[in-house]
């Protein structure tokens, strides 16, 4: 995990004395393989409460959640009736969290970390001390009526993942398809070129249209036909092609279909 990071090794496991060992096995894409679905049976989603994470002091983690062994994301938890909220935690996460601790090594070890209250969530993927910057991780603006009749534990749950992240399925899932390690090369003001790494964590926009959408397909000879919805855009688009001017713009509906060949 030093060498590849905690998502590649979990994804691709590492290779000891020539032989590949791995750590984790994701869903198969089909059930026909019942050795693969027995392998994905076993793996292990752990939850640990207040995870001493330093041998120096002795700090701890509200919650620590891991696959087989290996943490993946923290959480810190605070109550509003105790007088502590997501900013507490957020603020927790800026000046109590060492980024330099090997539970928050970037990328090597935990790959998300949440600051969650009994109405707000938010995260980030790297640790920077004061220059942490946390994202909105949360439905609050879609369920803000539910929140104010509501005020029950099971909130949290709906907040943090709409009821998506809540099981080790939809965490394992997760991992194998919607984390992203991005790396841009760029070249600094003398000129030398540095590289940038940035951990690209789904967010409940990003990932839930993923997960649900499913287009529809009428199949016809060797491939898939386009829509109908498709082929009017398509029409309309060219008629009016000749009195514009720059790109075309294309319009995809939620139920059109693509042509397959």
């Amino acid at each position: 995990m030093d060498t590849y990071g905690s998502l590649a090794t979990l994804r691709h496991g590492f290779k000891c004395y020539g032989r590949t060992l791995r750590v984790a096995f994701f869903k198969a894409a089909h059930g026909l393989n019942p050795e693969l679905e027995e392998r994905y049976a076993k793996n292990r989603v752990g939850i640990t409460r207040q995870l001493h994470f330093s041998a120096r002091n002795e700090k701890s983690l509200d919650v620590v959640l891991s696959v087989n062994g290996i943490p993946v994301a923290t959480v810190e938890l605070k109550n509003p009736l105790t007088g502590q909220t997501v900013e507490d935690a957020m603020r927790q996460y800026r000046l109590d969290r060492d980024p330099r601790e090997p539970i928050f090594d970037f990328k090597r070890r935990t790959l998300v970390h949440f600051a969650v209250d009994t109405e707000q969530v938010f995260m980030t993927t790297r640790l920077a001390g004061t220059a942490t910057h946390f994202l909105p991780f949360n439905k609050a603006t879609m369920v803000a009526r539910e929140i104010r009749q509501t005020r029950t534990a099971a909130i949290t749950a709906r907040l943090i993942c709409g009821r998506r992240y809540s099981n080790a399925t939809s965490l394992l899932d997760m991992l194998a398809r919607f984390l992203h390690l991005q790396i841009e090369a760029k070249r600094d003001d003398q000129g030398r070129k540095v590289k940038k790494e940035t951990m690209v964590f789904p967010r409940i926009t990003s990932s839930k249209p993923c997960a649900v959408w499913k287009p529809p397909r009428e199949r016809k000879g060797r491939g898939i036909i386009i829509s109908s919805n498709i082929r009017r855009a398509a029409a309309r688009a060219t008629q009016s092609a000749g009195s514009r001017t720059g790109s075309p713009r294309c319009t995809t509906r939620r139920n059109s279909a693509f042509l397959i060949r």
